[in-house]
C-alpha cells in the first residue's frame, strides 16, 4: 500500500495540535490509509513542541524536527519536504483550517486519476487585495495563479522530487509548485475558521510575501524603466520640434533633461535585464523536468 507523508508546520499552536491529531488520525484510520506524520516546529515560543513530543512517543509514525528560531512557513515547508520519504506528500496547516476529511478525498483523487497533484482551493474567495495580486502575477508572468489556491496539497514523489531540485533561498512556493508542471486537479472546499488563536500573518509580511512572489516569478517588472525611457524619449522628440518653432531657452533645458533622463532610465533598463540574469544563474533553476521516459536505467 502506498505511503502518504503529512508534513505540519507548526508556529504557536498549542491550542490546536492535539485537537488536529486526533481528527486526522481518526480520518486516516477509518479509510486505512498508510501514514507518517512530519511536524516542523518553527521556533514555538509557547507549548506546541512539547505537545509534538508527546504525540511522537505514541505514534510510531509520527516523527518532528524543530528549528533554533522561527525561520517561516516557507523554510518550514520545505524541511518537511526534504525529510518525506512517502509516494504521497501533502502539506496542511494543525489550526485545522485544513480539514482532514478533505485531504482524504484529495489522496482518493490522487490514486484513482491519472493527476500528480491535488491542489485545495476555498469555495470562500480571497479578500480584495489577494484577488489583485493573484490576478496582476498571472498577468505579469508565464505562470497562472487560481484565486484561493492554497498550501494545503498532495503531491506525488516525482514532483516533490523536482521541487526540491529548486534550492533558492527567496522562496515562494505557490510560484514553484505551479513553475514544475505535472497534471494538477482541484478540488474546492468550504472555508473554516481557525480552531484557536489568530492567523500568524499580518499586512507586513503578506505583503513581503507577495513582493517576493511577483520578484521570483515575473521579469515584466524590468521593463518598467524601459517603458519610462521610452516615454521621455517621446516627449523630447515633440519638444524638440515646438523648440524649432517657437526657438524658448526654456523648451530646450526641458529637452535636454527629458532627454538625459531617458537615457538614464534606458540605462537602469540594461543594467535590470543583466542583474535579473545574474539572478536566474544564482537560483539555479532546472531546465528541464523529465515527468516520465520509455528509457529504462
Amino acid at each position: 500500500m502506498k505511503r502518504i507523508s503529512i508534513i505540519i508546520p507548526v508556529c504557536n499552536e498549542e491550542g490546536c495540535i492535539t485537537q488536529f491529531y486526533n481528527i486526522l488520525k481518526q480520518a486516516l484510520k477509518k479509510k486505512r490509509i498508510n501514514y507518517e506524520l512530519l511536524f516542523i516546529d518553527d521556533g514555538s515560543q509557547d507549548k506546541s513542541l512539547p505537545i509534538i513530543k508527546k504525540i511522537v512517543d505514541s505514534d510510531k509514525k509520527a516523527n518532528y524536527y524543530s528549528f533554533s528560531r522561527n525561520f517561516g512557513k516557507e523554510a518550514a515547508m520545505y524541511c518537511g519536504l526534504e525529510k518525506a520519504t512517502g509516494d504521497y506528500i501533502v502539506i496542511m496547516d494543525a489550526d485545522l483550517q485544513h480539514p482532514p476529511d478533505v485531504l482524504v478525498e484529495m489522496y482518493e483523487i490522487i490514486n484513482k486519476r491519472n493527476v500528480d497533484s491535488v491542489v485545495a482551493i476555498r469555495k470562500k474567495k480571497s479578500h480584495l487585495l489577494s484577488k489583485i495580486f493573484y490576478s496582476f502575477i498571472s498577468k505579469m508572468s508565464s505562470i497562472k495563479f487560481v484565486d484561493g489556491e492554497t498550501d494545503f496539497r498532495i503531491m506525488t514523489r516525482n514532483m516533490v522530487d523536482n521541487i526540491l531540485r529548486m534550492n533558492e533561498r527567496k522562496r515562494f512556493s505557490k510560484g514553484i509548485f505551479n513553475w514544475v508542471g505535472f497534471n494538477k486537479e482541484y478540488y474546492e472546499y468550504d472555508d473554516v475558521k481557525r480552531h484557536d488563536g489568530n492567523s500568524k500573518w499580518d499586512f507586513k509580511k503578506l505583503f513581503v510575501y507577495a513582493l517576493d512572489g511577483l520578484i521570483s516569478f515575473s521579469d515584466s517588472l524590468l521593463y518598467i524603466p524601459f517603458y519610462i525611457g521610452l516615454l521621455l524619449l517621446i516627449i523630447s522628440l515633440l519638444l524638440t520640434i515646438l523648440l524649432i518653432i517657437k526657438q524658448s531657452p526654456f523648451v530646450l533645458i526641458i529637452v535636454i533633461l527629458l532627454f538625459l533622463f531617458s537615457i538614464v532610465f534606458f540605462v537602469l533598463f540594461l543594467m535590470g535585464l543583466y542583474l535579473e540574469s545574474i539572478n536566474k544563474e544564482v537560483k539555479r533553476r532546472p531546465l528541464y523536468i523529465i515527468k516520465e521516459t520509455s528509457k529504462k536505467e
